[in-house]
């Protein structure tokens, strides 16, 4: 019973509360619940109330549960919706249709690109329906074009269906662009085929399948090939082998590890490759290998042949440069623009005293003057400020101990500048020399020719002598004479006209040397001076059965000059042709007229010519052509007298004959006189009478 009684409280008390936190609102008063709590109505009552708050425990558990669990599921569907969503505007962006139909020909899904179609044709999405279950049944690939009108023009779409467990994807691609976009594709192709074949360089592309795709022309002609074989696309393992029955292509010792390198080139190569090929016939080419875009392979060369041939040119010009500066005597220095020392040749180490080491690290114009200085004599030390001008000098330096050296400084177009020295030390000595001895000459010349001049002279007075008595003798004013007195007083006569003649032409080449002689100038027919001065020796010729030829125009014209000077000339060529020529020659004496102005006169015979070593001084004062020649004066008072006139006089001569030209000009010109030497008063008196 005292359990019982301390239990009641306490259980009086839980139902208070349960009753207060379940809000029970009877309004009992407290004397109603003390009744209530009542031993036979608490008990059941209290059992009751447990059950009720056990149920309501239960229920919120599983309430609570359920709202996790929706939650959960909210995220998930919001996850699905928005996969779906990214989904949608992945298939709304792309500009292909595309549609998915269930196994049921429903549509399920489309982007837009499929819905634009749907719009323009209703009959569009039954084909596309029939196809996907066309499909189904099939359970393959289907692929249809159907014709469908959007904006008033015809489009032609293929339409391409798969099967899969989720349905039937459908994509409807637009063939028009597709056309439009291979036929670019095409033109670029063919424009890009023109470029090439327009290109001087060989050009060949293979495709992935190793085939020929494209050649130029130039490579055609690179390997001597034939474009109609080409054309059939032959095999790069076909064309290695048609080179190389051309021998077309280096010679290798394993060739067939060759062609396998050049086939694996397709499946290794990666990046442009360059190689250098050396032709049996002599050709070497640039061979270029590179991965063709679209697959495949392209081959360029370049022919350089020409290229190395002018590298081994250029390379033996610089050596040649290099020896033939090494062997001048003549010093070189080849400075740069920044006045370095970039070139030089052993002379210029000789010249100056120097040494390789001292020109080791390429020193500067003033550092090198500073070195050579003390060299110099005093007051012959170069400008500096001349030194910096960009023009050609030239000049000389002289040593202290007498050393001449000759310096040329020559500006080269790119700024730099070359010097040249050369010792001509030896050269003025042996010029000095030289020059002495020529003076020594001409005062010998000189005093011979006074000599000879007075001592023909003093001949004339005893010849005039000899002369008159001979011509007595031989009129006979004394006495007749027998046939061999009369015979030798004859020979006498012509002996003596001969020495006059001589002795004139001796005073007459002195005369002229001398720059005395004065022209008595007059205007000449030059046919009537041919034609008086053959009368002179024509009775001579015809002695000798040599026949006289005259060539010359009536009308040929007029010089000015002196008559009786061109009557000695002329008379002198006839006279030496007439001496030489054998019986039965001819000489002919033409003139003509020069284009150019003046009169030509041609002296030539058929003679036996002069002898080749006797031509360069032939034209000498007392040079004789052969042994039974004269005194050796008429061509050189010939050349004298011509040259007096202001013309010229050439002289060849063959086995078949001798010419002669004199060539006269229409006035005299006054020619510088020779340096003016006096002759001696007899020669002077004898030149003026």
């Amino acid at each position: 019973m005292c359990t019982l009684s301390s239990r009641r409280p306490a259980r009086s008390r839980l139902f208070a509360g349960i009753v207060g936190l379940l809000g029970v609102g009877f309004g009992p008063t407290a004397q109603a619940a003390n009744e209530l709590a009542s031993p036979s109505i608490l008990q059941p009552l209290v059992g009751f109330l447990s059950l009720f708050a056990l149920a309501l425990l239960v229920i919120g558990t599983l309430h609570f549960r359920a709202v996790l669990r929706g939650r959960a599921i909210q995220q998930q569907l919001r996850a699905v919706q928005q996969l779906a969503d990214r989904r949608q505007a992945l298939m709304d962006a792309a500009a292909t249709p595309l549609a998915l139909f269930g196994r049921d020909s429903r549509l399920v899904e489309s982007n837009l690109a499929w819905s634009g179609l749907m719009r323009g044709s209703d009959t569009f999405i039954e084909q596309a329906r029939e196809l996907a279950m066309r499909a189904l049944r099939l359970n393959s690939e289907q692929v249809e074009t159907v014709s469908l009108v959007i904006g008033g023009a015809m489009h032609a779409y293929s339409l391409r269906t798969l099967p899969s467990p989720a349905g039937i994807s459908v994509s409807a691609t637009d063939m028009r662009q597709i056309e439009s976009l291979m036929f670019q594709v095409s033109r670029l192709i063919s424009a890009q085929d023109d470029v090439l074949d327009a290109v001087n360089a060989p050009i060949v592309i293979f495709g992935p399948e190793r085939r020929i795709k494209f050649f130029n022309a130039a490579f055609a002609r690179l390997f001597y090939l034939d474009d109609v074989w080409l054309a059939r696309e032959p095999t790069l393992q076909e064309l290695i082998d048609t080179l190389r029955e051309k021998r077309q292509l280096p010679e290798v010792i394993d060739f067939a590890a060759y062609k396998r390198e050049q086939l694996a080139q397709f499946q290794s190569l990666v990046s442009a490759k360059e190689e250098v090929l050396h032709l049996p016939d002599g050709r070497t080419l640039f061979q270029r290998v590179a991965p063709h875009p679209l697959g495949g392979l392209i081959y360029s060369y370049e022919n350089a042949t020409d290229k190395f041939a002018l590298e081994r040119s250029y390379n033996t010009l610089i050596e040649v440069q290099r020896e033939t500066l090494d062997n001048l005597s003549e010093a070189v220095a080849f400075f740069g623009i920044d006045r370095r020392l970039r070139l030089h040749n052993p002379a210029f180490l000789h010249i100056w005293g120097l040494s390789e080491e001292q020109l080791l690290g390429e020193p500067t114009l003033d550092e090198l003057q500073a070195a050579t200085l003390p060299w110099v004599a005093d007051g012959d030390e170069p400008d500096q400020s001349a030194l910096g001008q960009r023009r050609l000098r030239t000049g000389v330096l002289s040593w202290r101990g007498g050393k001449e050296i000759d310096f040329t400084s020559v500006p080269m177009p790119d700024g730099a500048t070359l010097y040249l020295f050369l010792d001509i030390t030896e050269r003025n000595r042996a010029q000095l020399a030289l020059h002495e001895r020529n003076e020594a000459l001409e005062a010998a010349d000189r005093l011979k020719t006074e000599f000879i001049a007075n001592v023909s002279y003093e001949l004339r007075t005893p010849l005039n002598s000899i002369i008159g008595f001979s011509e007595i003798l031989t009129e006979q004013y004394f006495g007749p004479l027998n046939t061999r007195q009369l015979e030798y007083s004859r020979g006498i006569l012509a002996d003596s006209h001969r020495l006059l003649s001589l002795i004139n032409d001796i005073l007459d080449l002195a005369t002229i040397e001398a720059g005395y002689l004065a022209l008595e100038r007059d205007t000449i027919e030059v046919n009537s001076l041919i034609v008086s001065t053959l009368a002179l020796v024509r009775e001579r010729a015809q002695v000798r059965d040599i026949t006289l030829t005259l060539d010359s125009a009536a009308e040929i014209g007029t010089v000015v000059g002196d008559t009786k000077r061109l009557r000695q000339a002329l008379f002198n060529l006839l006279s030496n042709a007439i001496k030489f020529c054998r019986p039965t020659d001819k000489i002919t004496i033409s003139a003509r007229r020069h284009p150019q102005g003046g009169i030509s006169i041609r002296v030539s015979d058929t003679g036996p010519g002069i002898p080749a070593e006797n031509l360069p001084r032939i034209f000498g004062r007392f040079e004789r052509a052969g042994r039974q020649a004269g005194a050796g004066l008429g061509l050189s008072l010939v050349r004298s007298i011509v040259e007096l006139h202001g013309g010229e006089v050439s002289l060849t001569s063959s086995s078949s004959g001798t010419e002669v030209l004199c060539w006269l000009p229409d006035m005299v010109t006054d020619a510088p006189a020779e340096t003016s030497r006096a002759l001696p008063p007899l020669v002077q008196q004898n030149a003026a009478s």
